[in-house]
């Protein structure tokens, strides 16, 4: 656990970590969707219904599992959410605010980091979901 709280400390550990998981959310978004498309021979323009029904379930998944969490370790949400996720989800839940995704401030959103990370996946076979 001690090393795991150093690299809590450290920046640049916490970007790579970020970056990581938005990169891996992305990409079972997108293999999720390539899978429907062929299970249910979908169209190409049905594409936007298609990653809104994605993400509502992925939500819903990390709610139970959040909820796993808090409930084994005895922790409370505040402990394990960064607050500006629990103040996006208070803005659209309470108020119907949405945030614009290109004022994320936490991680480099750029589709060039993307795509390198799947160029770097496909050499690192051992890295695939």
């Amino acid at each position: 656990m001690r090393k795991l709280e150093k690299i809590r400390n450290d920046k640049e550990e916490i970007e790579f970590f970020s970056l990581l998981v938005h990169n891996y959310h992305k990409l079972a978004t997108m293999r999720i969707m390539q899978i429907l498309r062929e299970k249910w021979n979908l169209d190409e323009d049905e594409t936007k219904e298609i990653i809104i029904s994605i993400i509502g379930r992925m939500v819903n998944e990390s709610a139970y599992a959040l909820h796993g969490i808090m409930k084994g370790s005895g922790m409370r949400i505040e402990q394990i959410l960064p607050p500006m996720t629990i103040q996006i989800l208070k803005e659209a839940l309470l108020h119907g605010n949405v945030i614009d995704p290109q004022q994320r401030m936490d991680i480099n959103t750029d589709i060039k980091e993307f795509k390198d990370f799947l160029v770097k996946l496909d050499k690192k076979t051992d890295l695939i979901i």
